[in-house]
């Protein structure tokens, strides 16, 4: 029986791989399918968002500023992470696609932040929530990375009843910036996957049985902190920076999981039970901000998809 769920998996991996990066080309315009994922990744999360976000009460003021900022300071955040990560020149590095995930959060982190303040909203349960829906949309945005061939694994010595990545085409990411094709790589975006999916079961049990405010944000933090720091063993990207022995990501994980201790400590110590709604009216939420639900995806589309005259460059 796992042998048999093995080799389903590893044929999934080898026909994602095998697809064409390239999804549409019209002359030096090219849009490439990890845009479309993350696009839709993004539309998940959007309809997901409103209608937990209604449920809590949030106002469709605040909602419509957090559908307008969220998504536009994930683009920017995580873009200036790829430019201060990336190596080379400046001007290079601008011109070459690089984002990063933390980048991101961190820019989602800052809007939600603002919007409590300004609403005066609970941020601690927006950001459970958030973290609970996130885990889910991660877990399926993350499969984007497969085929394009970012955040990949290094090399696997032995591929004998093990699960492998070999990247061929010339357009993907392990073979134009890490020289890595015909090579059987650990397949590290579909560990994440499968443990962000796992993360967001265990929010969801928090969230069904035990959910007090700041619990499931600690949580969070705590699983995929450990989640990312032992994945980054088995990245292999060139692009990669160590401080001592550990990689600059291994050391944000590690904040990220000290963090989270405390904010569930705290969470169990002081008990404050968070109340997360969902009702009819609010899952039919989303119909109201349609404008946002079509738009945003394609703003998406465009910032992670759109490449000129050649995969990984903006001009």
């Amino acid at each position: 029986m796992i042998r048999a769920i093995r080799v389903w998996i590893q044929k999934w991996l080898n026909r994602e791989i095998d697809r064409s990066i390239i999804l549409v080309q019209w002359n030096d315009v090219i849009i490439v399918r990890f845009g479309l994922v993350s696009a839709f990744a993004l539309l998940l999360g959007l309809v997901s968002f409103i209608a937990v976000f209604r449920g809590i009460g949030i106002s469709r003021e605040a909602m419509r500023n957090l559908l307008i900022f969220s998504p536009l300071n994930l683009i920017f955040f995580s873009f200036v992470q790829g430019m201060i990560f990336s190596r080379g020149a400046a001007r290079e590095r601008f011109r070459n696609i690089s984002f990063g995930f933390f980048g991101g959060i961190a820019g989602v982190f800052l809007t939600f932040l603002f919007a409590s303040l300004y609403y005066g909203l609970n941020l601690y349960l927006m950001l459970d929530v958030s973290v609970l829906l996130a885990a889910f949309i991660h877990s399926y945005a993350r499969t984007a990375c497969i085929n394009y061939g970012c955040c990949h694994g290094k090399e696997r010595v032995s591929t004998e009843d093990s699960l492998h990545m070999i990247y061929k085409q010339s357009m993907a990411k392990a073979v134009r910036i890490s020289f890595m094709a015909n090579r059987p790589l650990y397949p590290v975006q579909f560990y994440e996957s499968v443990g962000c999916f796992a993360i967001g079961l265990v929010l969801l049990a928090i969230a069904l049985f035990w959910h007090k405010t700041g619990l499931m944000l600690g949580t969070y933090l705590m699983l995929y902190g450990s989640l990312r720091f032992f994945c980054e063993f088995y990245r292999g990207e060139a692009e990669r920076r160590t401080i001592g022995s550990l990689t600059v990501y291994q050391w944000i994980c590690l904040a990220l999981i000290l963090v989270g201790v405390g904010v569930a400590f705290t969470a169990i110590v002081q008990s404050v039970p968070g109340k997360i709604s969902i009702s009819k009216e609010s899952l039919l939420e989303p119909l109201q901000y349609l404008p946002f639900l079509i738009f945003m995806p394609f703003v998406i589309l465009f910032f992670y998809g759109f490449h000129y005259r050649t995969v990984g460059k903006w001009r």
